[in-house]
């Protein structure tokens, strides 16, 4: 029985590397819309101090759902933060979900397989 649920683990984490690498870029990529639209307020800030502050806005305000509407002040601030959070939370976990269930029907129809080849010889 370890042995399956270890098997199982390893499945998921395969199956699931790839949408990480997708989902990281699409992360990444809005990050950087965000940056670009609120790049008048971190004039004299360093580079990485203006990352860390627009990576952690961007954490809380996608999978937090804490955001202030301030930070929106024109049309495509609105229309970024509800593409983000449609594609970030439920488009992105609803698939992660399913790649997931998926890996473990397998597993499991391979653990019965093995199973009666080994009562077989």
């Amino acid at each position: 029985p370890l042995a399956a649920l270890v098997r199982m683990l390893q499945d998921i984490m395969r199956d699931i590397s790839p949408f990480l690498v997708v989902l990281g870029l699409l992360a990444l990529a809005f990050t950087n819309a965000f940056t670009v639209l609120h790049s008048d307020s971190f004039h004299g800030m360093p580079i990485w101090q203006i990352i860390g502050s627009i990576i952690m806005k961007f954490y809380l305000m996608t999978l937090m759902a804490t955001f202030d509407m301030d930070d929106f002040d024109n049309g495509i601030g609105v229309l970024l933060f509800v593409l983000s959070t449609f594609l970030m939370v439920l488009v992105s976990l609803n698939l992660l979900i399913a790649i997931m269930s998926d890996s473990v029907d397998r597993v499991q129809e391979q653990g019965i397989v093995s199973k009666y080849r080994e009562k077989a010889s």
